[in-house]
């Protein structure tokens, strides 16, 4: 699968759990509600930081923007991922 691929894939994934409460809370431990609080302060949080830094934490020399090419597309997804990451790593 292509970077293309699987971000189209992320997309459809994230939509449909939104859907089911249940496997929401399975794969975050978030209800939606919380997950779109959570999400309000999460952005603030994390344009500030892309604003002036680059995912290496290295200072920023262009402007941020989510591009085409990203995995992510929104802070939606990457929060979303940080949940899913840290409730599932540990049991591997």
């Amino acid at each position: 699968m292509d970077r293309k691929e699987l971000y189209f894939c992320g997309m459809i994934v994230l939509a449909s759990i939104k859907k089911n409460a249940q496997q929401f809370i399975s794969l975050t431990t978030l209800t939606v509600q919380e997950f779109e609080i959570l999400l309000v302060e999460f952005e603030k949080t994390a344009l500030l930081f892309f604003e002036t830094h680059n995912q290496h934490g290295q200072v920023r020399r262009r402007r941020f923007t989510f591009k085409k090419s990203n995995i992510f597309q929104s802070f939606g997804e990457m929060l979303f991922f940080i949940l899913y990451y840290l409730k599932t790593n540990p049991l591997q």
